[in-house]
């Protein structure tokens, strides 16, 4: 339909390229998943100058990427056109909905940490780059400790990242971070160390100790289906949590 359609639009076929220290990562189960999976040799990581000394392992694979940013836009209007309500408001806590609703489902993300309260929640703050660089068309990850870095085309421009700093609620660009995250992006696609800079910002990933929460919970009369703790994974996860939920609710519905 019509949301199928508009939906495509936000989604690019690319290449996808990772790296890192050990071959722990080599052949997930994902990897049926994609077109054109295979593992990198030593002759293909010396030629991409990814070695240099340091031990590395690489996989490579054609899979699809999916911009947030053009997508959400269109998931809210097509909610609003069917009849949805959208509502900004703070809740302290469920107790402030218990006449308002009998079931909800919690998406709170690092908001969980007060709102449910789940002290599992923790915070690790990230920092991207988006700049000008139109020669980027592949997707490039480096795992390894010392170099970690990705490189994610969007549509408009590429994403630089990142940083990886647990425990820290801080949103203010750290000194130096810029400078670090082109520094090591520009071992994995030289020239995007001096692209134009377009934006940048310090986002706080909702990571939980014991990994996602998806799970009924009754609270007072309220049942609540919790979805939430998705780390730095929230849009790879999204569509199947989301199926998990929907399958969740219809089965409480269905009693």
């Amino acid at each position: 339909g019509e949301l199928n359609r508009d939906r495509a639009s936000t989604v690019r076929r690319m290449q996808g390229m990772e790296v890192d220290s050990t071959d722990n990562f080599l052949n997930p189960a994902w990897s049926d998943l994609t077109s054109d999976y295979r593992t990198m040799d030593e002759r293909d990581l010396e030629i991409l100058g990814l070695l240099r000394g340091e031990q590395a392992f690489g996989h490579s694979f054609l899979s699809f990427t999916w911009e947030p940013r053009k997508v959400l836009p269109i998931l809210y209007s097509w909610l609003t056109s069917n009849g949805v309500e959208i509502v900004k408001r703070k809740v302290d806590s469920f107790s402030e909905l218990e006449s308002e609703c009998e079931m909800l489902v919690n998406c709170s993300g690092l908001g969980a940490w007060g709102l449910v309260p789940d002290q599992n929640m923790v915070p690790v703050s990230g920092h991207v780059l988006r700049v000008e660089a139109p020669w980027v068309g592949s997707v490039m990850i480096d795992s390894r400790e010392n170099s970690w870095a990705y490189i994610i085309p969007n549509r408009e421009s590429v994403i630089l990242g990142s940083v990886d700093t647990k425990g820290n609620w801080d949103t203010q660009v750290g000194e130096g971070d810029t400078d670090g995250i082109r520094r090591r992006c520009e071992k994995l696609i030289p020239g995007v160390k001096d692209s134009k800079l377009i934006s940048e910002a310090v986002g706080l990933r909702p990571c939980r100790k014991g990994g996602v929460r998806i799970e009924m919970e009754m609270f007072n009369n309220i049942k609540i289906i919790h979805n939430y703790g998705h780390g730095g994974s929230g849009v790879t996860l999204s569509w199947g949590c989301a199926g998990q939920v929907v399958q969740m609710v219809k089965e409480i519905l269905e009693k």
